[in-house]
């Protein structure tokens, strides 16, 4: 295809020309202007930032103390973000009229304006924004109306050059003395900007590309004509494409079964129907052999290829060596399904960890994959694997005690345990007393390895556990939002095989009638000191500690250790000022230490 022009042509030679000098001129008026030659800079690159603490390495100071009076005022800050390092956050540090410091919540930067003001006191106070990371790019930053040197001017600096920029700071290396290009106006690479003609002008139109099916040899410009989506264009082949505009003779129109595991296939068939009939032998196997939790008549196996119909699927035992089979014929697909017995009498607790089982919707369940005749190994009851496999469990049964003979408190009808392993549901794991000694029971299965945390609770969270903070069976999870700056202190347990755990006493690690879980001797054999402190801490604990854990007051890990070096004696440095908690880890304890630095 070629492009012809005719005497017709509306534009003349002279009124082309008068059009690309004014585009020259509109480009050099264009690229002189500050606004589109102003530069960027990185917070790890300017000066007025200084450095920060660890999580904060980057500070703008906006007033101090020193500042007496002024420090009184509204602070702004303002900054115009065109790259935002990924996660980066900034915030408001200031002190309150105690001379306290208040440490704001992290504030994401974006890109475009970020602009904060912390109103006006009537007290001296310091105020300063840290920001978490050096990487984000700015074109203007102000701090109270001052606006930063931190942004530079870019153009061309040599005044011989036709863009000279006389406001420009920085060379960008755009200076203009002769571009070179095709200067005319009827080609398909004609340059607006050229002032010196290369000789490079294209003017035949077509298709260049030459893997499309219409490629012109001839053509110099592309005319945006090519058909290069090659595919099947008969619409009355199976596989035909809708968007192809290029037949490559891949049409299929033979219809029927393709699946040749299937038992119509047709070997002629080139495009599938549908019509693919599947059935397949798959064999249960339910292995209980020394299995002496549960009490059962007659084995089951009930899942989505039978509607979970109960006991309509019963497993046999011909040869009496307790492993339960049955034989059933199910399509092809993904099934979820699982054992009981005597018509769902019983059923298993299946373990949502497991390699053989999913869960969704509340449920966790076997999964089963049929695409071809299958003997499934056997498996034992809530397992993976067969009754005397030497594999270790994937989880145990735990059952918690909780004696409540000793109780004083509000009126309470049933206790439940809540944790990590039940989502803090409330009265989904109520407790049961069936002989009447007051001392209340939950089993359930527990991914094995896990380190959970729990506490007791009754009617639904009506009432729950005020637990000590320094208990031997005690973890601190703190919380940022928490009044008393500790947030959740909770119970927590190790499993690590099954456990019948002994009765404990509510709100207590022990057992009722007074007795501890540990004494005071072990608690004050643990040293923190100095208290208070400039930075460095002390550590001597009666034993060898495991880890070392130290949190802000708002429930911030600011340091943590573990101990490789076989030593009961250790030193650390926390250099801001403010209140922390110390969590020492020794022979399986938690014991949680208060400290003040003052620097």
């Amino acid at each position: 295809m070629y492009l012809i022009f005719n005497n017709n042509f509306s534009l003349s030679k002279l009124s082309l020309k008068k059009i690309k000098t004014l585009l020259l001129l509109a480009f050099f008026i264009f690229s002189s202007l500050n606004i589109f030659a102003q530069s960027t800079s990185l917070i790890s690159a300017c000066s007025d930032f200084d450095a920060g603490p660890t999580a904060w390495p980057y500070v703008l100071v906006a007033t101090t103390v020193a500042d007496g009076a002024s420090s009184q005022g509204a602070q702004t800050f303002t900054m115009n973000v065109t790259d935002t390092a990924s996660g980066a956050n900034f915030r408001v540090v200031k002190t309150t009229a105690n001379g306290n410091f208040f440490f704001g919540p992290a504030i994401a930067i974006t890109l475009g304006s970020n602009s904060i003001t912390v109103p006006a006191v009537t007290f001296d106070r310091t105020v300063k924004f840290q920001f978490s990371s050096g990487d984000v790019e700015f074109d203007f930053l102000s701090l109270n109306g001052d606006t930063s040197d931190c942004v530079a001017i870019l153009g061309c600096t040599d005044s011989t050059a036709l863009n000279y920029n006389p406001t420009a700071t920085i060379d960008d290396s755009s200076c203009v003395y002769c571009y070179y290009g095709c200067m005319d106006v009827l080609a398909c690479n004609y340059d607006s900007l050229a002032t010196c003609d290369d000789g490079s002008c294209l003017t035949i139109y077509g298709c260049t590309d030459t893997l499309a099916c219409n490629f012109d040899p001839i053509a110099t410009c592309d005319d945006g004509s090519c058909l290069n989506n090659f595919g099947c264009t008969d619409t009355l082949a199976c596989n035909f494409d809708p968007l192809a505009n290029c037949d490559d003779g891949s049409c299929l129109t033979i219809y029927g079964c393709t699946d040749t595991l299937a038992n119509n296939y047709d070997p002629l068939a080139t495009c599938d129907d549908s019509t693919c009939v599947y059935g397949y032998n798959v064999t249960f196997q339910l292995d209980l052999r020394g299995v002496t939790n549960i009490t059962y008549t007659n084995p089951e196996v009930n899942g989505m290829f039978n509607g979970w119909c109960g006991n309509c699927t019963q497993l046999e035992d011909l040869n009496n060596d307790s492993i339960w089979e049955i034989t059933i014929m199910i399509d092809s697909g993904s099934y979820e399904y699982k054992y009981s017995v005597d018509n769902w009498t019983i059923e298993e607790n299946l373990f949502s960890g497991d390699s053989c089982t999913v869960s969704s919707n509340g449920f966790t369940n076997r999964i089963l994959h049929v695409n071809q005749d299958t003997v499934l190994d056997p498996v034992c009851w809530e397992s993976c694997d067969d009754c005397l496999s030497s594999s270790g469990p994937s989880s145990y049964n735990v059952t918690f005690k909780l004696d409540m003979s000793e109780y004083v408190g509000p009126p309470f009808t049933t206790p439940e345990v809540n944790g990590t392993f039940n989502n803090w549901c409330g009265s989904c794991w109520a407790m049961t007393d069936d002989n009447g000694d007051n001392i209340w029971e939950f089993t359930a299965l527990l991914a094995a390895g896990d380190t959970v945390e729990y506490k007791f609770s009754a009617d639904g969270w009506n009432i729950q556990e005020d637990l000590d903070s320094t208990g031997n069976c005690i973890t601190v999870a703190f919380d940022p939002g928490a009044p008393n700056g500790w947030g959740y202190v909770n119970r927590y347990l190790v499993v690590d095989s099954e456990i019948e755990l002994d009765a404990v006493c509510w709100n207590s690690c022990s057992e009722c009638q007074g007795q501890t879980g540990i004494s005071e001797n072990d608690l004050s054999s643990v040293f923190v000191y100095p208290n208070p402190s400039s930075g460095l801490i002390n550590i001597k604990t009666p034993s060898e500690a495991s880890r070392i854990d130290v949190y802000s007051v708002l429930g911030k890990l600011v340091y943590s250790k573990t101990n490789k070096t076989n030593t009961n004696e250790h030193t650390i440095n926390i250099k801001e000022n403010g209140i922390y908690y110390i969590s020492v880890y020794v022979g399986g304890e938690v014991i949680s230490k208060k400290i003040t630095i003052q620097n």
